[in-house]
């Protein structure tokens, strides 16, 4: 697996969560699923160390966001109060 360190702020979150990789780590795509595995949202070329998702309208639980980075991809689990 692909390991980098992300930094996910807040989490948990009861709005909206930003992820900062490093500088050297691009992410492209990010794909939001949620507890089922279901895919809840996708958000494509980003492009950007930095990215913003609101989980305003998403019920309470535990999402996983699959990251991908050029280098390879990485998953995180993100709590939603």
């Amino acid at each position: 697996p692909f390991d980098v360190h992300i930094d996910m702020i807040p989490n948990p979150t009861t709005s909206d969560i930003t992820i900062h990789a490093p500088e050297d780590q691009v992410i492209r795509n990010i794909h939001l699923f949620d507890s089922r595995g279901m895919l809840v949202n996708r958000y494509e070329s980003i492009d950007n160390t930095d990215f913003e998702i609101s989980l305003i309208n998403k019920l309470p639980g535990m999402y996983i966001l699959q990251i991908q980075f050029d280098q390879g991809i990485t998953a995180r689990q993100i709590l939603v109060h």
